[in-house]
């Protein structure tokens, strides 16, 4: 169907040049193909065969947004049936017959696990495509970029997790020789070889300039319904998992608080535990309702997008 606003546009300023006319529609957000109906449309210089709409990359990562979205809300019923019920006792007493674990057993469950694993990261590759794609045809540079950032990172972790399969000894080798480097490296500038909890620190800071930016990104798109309010919520929700980070590092902190934790997994009837970590559940589900939230507009824009330019 047309764009009634194009349409409008170029009949009333049929006396521009023609590719300047193209140039400010597409600094507005519009792309070359609902250009391309209009001018035809209206016969304004050559007719101008519109572009053949390709594979619907949108679509499908909204398909899979709705996906994740789904997996959320099963995390939220099981977060909220611990804040209702507590832990289950049988989890704080675990009583697991080793014997019933054989090595075929094992080999088949790491088979699985591997499988598992690049299924995700093929989702997730899919997904940040469709944005990739929805910043392509809204000429959203942030978007586009940051979109690339976690498609390419994606792709090194899953090659990454396989090569620790297939090449377990030859990783176990270089893991050991890091660690030797990164631990002289410490002994050398004078530095506790305990603060190597800086090196997780800085991934954390990375992980959450990446993630605002992936909001921002998504704030910046026009002309596509749901992209202002997913940026919104995906920057929320590096607040709240931050301010829940501080929470829990705060209390481990605290002598006090470890000696509660400790009395409390003796108390047969699981209640004192339930009662500890009801503050952090209730953080959680808050989280988790958010990120809900994020994914189902996240897919509502996919969608949008995908109808628009697909």
């Amino acid at each position: 169907m047309v764009n009634q606003t194009i349409l409008n546009y170029l009949s009333q300023n049929r006396n521009f040049p023609l590719f300047e006319l193209k140039n400010r529609i597409l600094s507005s957000g519009y792309n070359e193909f609902e250009f391309y109906e209009a001018a035809n449309l209206l016969g304004l210089g050559n007719i101008i065969k519109p572009k053949k709409r390709g594979f619907k990359w949108m679509l499908i990562a909204g398909v899979i947004g709705i996906v994740l979205f789904l997996s959320i809300i099963w995390t939220i019923y099981g977060v909220s049936n611990l804040l209702v019920n507590g832990i289950p006792i049988d989890y704080l007493n675990p009583n697991i017959n080793s014997n019933q674990i054989t090595t075929q057993n094992s080999t088949n469950l790491d088979l699985t696990y591997l499988a598992i694993f690049l299924g995700i990261c093929l989702i997730i590759i899919l997904f940040y495509f469709g944005f990739e794609r929805m910043a392509r045809n809204t000429q959203t540079t942030t978007l586009r970029v940051i979109s690339w950032v976690f498609i390419i990172l994606t792709t090194l972790f899953a090659f990454l997790f396989l090569s620790v399969y297939l090449f377990p000894q030859i990783l176990s080798n270089v893991v050991s020789d890091l660690l030797g480097t990164l631990i002289n490296l410490f002994t050398e500038t004078g530095t506790n070889p305990t603060n190597f909890w800086i090196i997780p620190a800085m991934i954390g800071i990375l992980t959450i300039i990446l993630i605002i930016t992936f909001g921002t990104g998504l704030i910046l798109v026009k002309r596509v319904k749901f992209t202002r309010i997913s940026g919104i919520l995906q920057i929320a929700i590096v607040i709240t998992t931050i301010a829940i980070a501080f929470k829990i590092y705060s209390d481990i902190k605290n002598p006090d608080f470890i000696m509660s934790v400790f009395f409390s997994l003796m108390d047969p009837t699981g209640e004192s535990i339930k009662e500890i970590i009801k503050p952090y559940l209730i953080m959680i589900l808050g989280n988790q309702v958010i990120a809900a939230a994020t994914l189902l507009f996240q897919s509502l824009s996919l969608f949008n997008a995908s109808k628009r330019f697909e």
